[in-house]
């Protein structure tokens, strides 16, 4: 409830620390940097290590600067569920009212997956899930309301790329 006004906005940036781990993986994945922003229409700008996700509201590029490729593609609605519906007051709201809450902590059982949200004064301070053999933890996660959000945040510029258009 204190981060209300921020979470009903639909112009948000929320930057965090995330490692994601899993028995097969190495520990490259540890400690990556990510970024959510959010604006109006269904745009978007995912970043999670060395992978951005853009969305101008009408396709999606994917580009990975360890390859220098991206991959342009139609909008994922399952994906976009997950990354924006999660970011929403009413769905997070829902989403708290049947958790079990112990010593700051939501414990949430969501279609096989348990995700447990750390609160420390009244904001979240930390996130782990937990699906199959997969674990991610966001830690270090700041809410950043005073963010100048701007259209061309959302839109894919680099000529030096490879692009691959995956759109029928």
């Amino acid at each position: 409830s204190e981060n209300k006004k921020f979470i009903q906005s639909p112009y948000k940036s929320i930057n965090f620390i995330y490692t994601v781990s899993h028995p097969e993986f190495n520990s490259e994945n540890e400690n990556l940097n990510g970024q959510l922003i959010t604006s109006s229409q269904n745009k978007f700008k995912l970043t999670m290590g060395p992978r951005t996700i853009y969305s101008n509201g009408k396709k999606w590029v994917s580009h990975d600067n360890r390859t220098n490729q991206a991959i342009i593609q139609n909008p994922d609605s399952s994906l976009y569920i997950s990354i924006i519906a999660m970011t929403h007051y009413n769905e997070l709201n829902k989403l708290l009212s049947v958790s079990v809450l112990k010593k700051n902590t939501a414990t949430i059982y969501n279609r096989g997956q348990k995700i447990e949200i750390e609160f420390k004064n009244k904001k979240i301070s930390s996130i782990l899930s937990e699906y199959k053999s997969i674990k991610v933890e966001i830690n270090m996660i700041e809410f950043d309301d005073q963010f100048v959000i701007s259209d061309s945040l959302f839109v894919f510029h680099n000529n030096t790329t490879m692009l691959i258009d995956l759109r029928e």
